[in-house]
């Protein structure tokens, strides 16, 4: 039946920015190094067109508090379930418009994400999701399903820390301008609830910015397209940071105007909201990197990407990407060690589509082959004792065969595998197997003593807030006089470096960083006068 269907073939998740259920901006740019790969997309009915650019759609929000944008549609409900194990995007909630245009086909290898939900990505716009042996797939004890929010956006059921096959077909609108401009319709109450949300605190500036760029625009299409192109070309794509944490919206449009898509995409976002336009940052893939030899598309943490998805009253959400196009593909390795890199990652994509998921049919056939060469096995059947043609003997040899252990452990095996795997004996005794055979220390060196560091200013009194990211915690203890910061911002620069870049530290930084540890302990929490925010 495969490898992954008794055994939980678990690896832990990679971390990728976007992908929970809040955006922080500003903690972006060092996954723009990882060249670790997410997922591998096949074109079945093209596997030869190397010249595509692949955004892979796969999450959405829709409130913004000017600091951070969250999900507030939390309730899911499953997608219907058609013949052959195919999954129906419900199209009243699905992020795109009418059904017209092309239909792709992808078949996705996705690998496991540290993801509140295991959302699923495709080309928008997503309509059906189908995997291979549904009937097979009921028989696991975590069956894959797929379903659907508020937003549209798609997750999957089933064991989230093995990689997950899946067939997907999209629609790809074609993007007649003159038609959007010329889209006519009223916006549904629950669009214009969810995406016409503002923050409180919002500079007056935005909004007269987004009037001055879409002055000469009567239609929103027109005006996306407007606030799309100023964006482009009059601001800088960027992932260094150091943008004003209390504005960092504000900070980016007028002060900085660098930054990286999360900065683009949420001032388009808002912009379009203070003129009425339902707009929503998406966050997915963009670009990917073609495998000669396996012929699909490597998507990698690099490419990871955010785009706005705006409301057209009449069509439905339509596609933007403000971000600087030449500063979004992340190019592909040159040399030999990028052309032995490709040759190792097809195989392992052929590793899982033939062991990890191996299919029914073939294994029938493998299996029948093994069998007629297996002669010796009719040795562990009982024989007669006497004459083969006389049932005495018969049932002489059955009672002989039958009073030897082993042929009761070898009766009793599939069952105990049976009731091991119902209770999931077998995939937690796999797990520690793996886990000790690995030896792996997580989160890492640097995690470890970055750890130790928030606990040390837990006592302290001037700990991490659940609000505040890590470089926003080093930034408040250096401004406001913690005797430590410098050390502080060290340990924090060096745990975001082996956390998101997995860049993990050199042993000479390492003796460096502990002597950092020890200088923080050593404050005195009577001496401290750092406020909390």
């Amino acid at each position: 039946l495969g490898m992954g269907f008794f055994f939980s073939q678990g690896r832990s998740g990679q971390s990728v920015s976007g992908f929970a259920d809040r955006i922080q901006l500003g903690h972006f740019g060092t996954i723009k190094d990882n060249m670790r790969v997410v997922m591998r997309v096949e074109f079945p009915e093209d596997r030869d067109n190397s010249g595509r650019a692949l955004r892979m759609r796969g999450i959405s929000f829709d409130s913004y508090d000017g600091r951070m944008w969250t999900k507030t549609t939390e309730e899911i409900f499953e997608l219907p379930r058609q013949a052959l194990g195919t999954w129906a995007v419900l199209a009243n909630a699905s992020p795109g418009g009418s059904q017209g245009g092309d239909l792709v086909n992808q078949t996705v290898y996705l690998e496991p994400l540290e993801m509140d939900r295991r959302m699923v990505f495709g080309e928008p716009t997503l309509r059906t999701f189908r995997i291979d042996n549904p009937e097979l797939d009921r028989l696991r004890r975590n069956p894959v399903r797929f379903y659907q929010d508020a937003s549209g956006d798609i997750s999957a059921s089933g064991p989230s820390d093995t990689a997950l096959r899946y067939h997907v077909a999209s629609h790809m609108p074609a993007e007649d301008s003159q038609a959007l401009r010329s889209a006519q319709g009223t916006i549904p109450p629950h669009i214009a609830r969810l995406y016409l949300q503002l923050p409180k605190r919002l500079e007056a500036a935005v909004g007269a910015l987004a009037s001055e760029i879409t002055q000469r625009e009567t239609s929103s299409f027109g005006k996306a397209r407007a606030i799309e192109t100023h964006l482009r070309t009059q601001y800088l794509y960027s992932t260094e940071g150091g943008h004003d944490t209390s504005r960092p919206l504000e900070d980016f449009l007028f002060d900085k105007k660098t930054g990286h898509c999360e900065y683009f995409a949420s001032a388009m976002v808002i912009m379009l909201r203070t003129l009425g336009v339902p707009a929503r940052p998406a966050n997915g893939f963009y670009g990917g990197d073609y495998n000669e030899f396996g012929r699909f598309y490597a998507m990698r943490q690099a490419d990871a990407h955010s785009w706005v998805e705006a409301y057209v009253a009449g069509h439905g959400w339509v596609t933007f990407d403000p971000t600087p196009p030449g500063s979004v593909l992340i190019p592909g390795g040159d040399g030999v060690m990028s052309t032995l890199g490709e040759w190792v990652d097809s195989l392992r994509l052929q590793w899982f589509k033939w062991v990890v998921e191996y299919d029914l049919e073939k294994q029938i056939t493998f299996f029948k082959a093994i069998g007629e060469r297996l002669g010796s096995l009719r040795d562990a059947l009982p024989k007669p004792e006497g004459n083969p043609r006389q049932a005495s003997s018969w049932k002489k040899g059955v009672k002989t065969w039958l009073n030897d252990p082993w042929t009761w452990a070898m009766l009793a095996s599939p069952f105990v595998l049976a009731i091991l795997w119902r209770f999931g004996l077998l995939s937690w005794l796999w797990r520690r197997l793996v886990r000790r055979r690995r030896k792996e220390v997580l989160p890492g060196a640097a995690g470890r003593l970055y750890q130790a560091m928030l606990v040390t200013l837990e006592r302290q009194g001037v700990g991490r807030v659940p609000h505040e990211t890590p470089r926003e915690l080093a930034s408040r203890l250096r401004h406001s006089g913690y005797p430590q910061g410098e050390a502080v911002d060290r340990l924090t620069s060096a745990f975001e470096s082996e956390r998101y870049a997995e860049v993990p530290p050199k042993l000479e930084r390492l003796t460096g960083l502990e002597a950092d540890l020890k200088s923080v302990k050593k404050v005195s929490r009577r001496a401290l006068r750092v406020p909390t925010p």
